[in-house]
């Protein structure tokens, strides 16, 4: 069972013990507990291994791209996600797929408008978030509820 609490700029914000998670845009989104290291751990387990099946990594385009730039600006505040440069990766997909030839997606709150970092490959950028890709990526993976 969830507690609902308002957060802000009104959103629903659903706590569940020592993981919260966050609606947007009709979606429920969490980050997971644990850092992965892609090279090590198959992105497929890192939701489910946590939260159970009904989760999954989150998916760029089906996910957050549904999202409005405003909806995807107070999931990352209510998520805690920091605006950061090559500092903070979160492991998602694109169009259902993990990686990018060798390289795996995550995506980083740049805070929107800014050039990217040196040695950032952008892929894609909706509202704070821009969507790279890398070789190792180490860093929590942002989860979708499909139940």
């Amino acid at each position: 069972s969830f507690s609902r609490l308002a957060g802000p700029g009104g959103a629903i914000v659903e706590v569940e013990g020592e993981s919260s998670s966050r609606r947007a845009g009709g979606r429920h989104f969490r980050l997971t507990r644990h850092r992965y290291k892609v090279l090590e751990e198959s992105v497929d387990d890192m939701c489910s291994g946590e939260y159970g099946p009904s989760y999954e990594v989150a998916d760029w385009t089906v996910d957050l791209g549904a999202l409005s730039a405003e909806q995807v600006e107070t999931l990352t505040e209510n998520l805690g996600i920091p605006v950061s440069l090559n500092a903070r990766f979160y492991l998602v997909t694109d169009n259902g797929k993990a990686r990018h030839g060798w390289d795996y997606y995550y995506f980083e709150r740049h805070g929107g408008g800014r050039p990217p970092p040196p040695g950032f490959r952008r892929v894609a950028e909706h509202g704070p978030l821009a969507l790279g890709h890398a070789e190792y990526v180490d860093g929590p993976a942002l989860c979708v509820y499909r139940g």
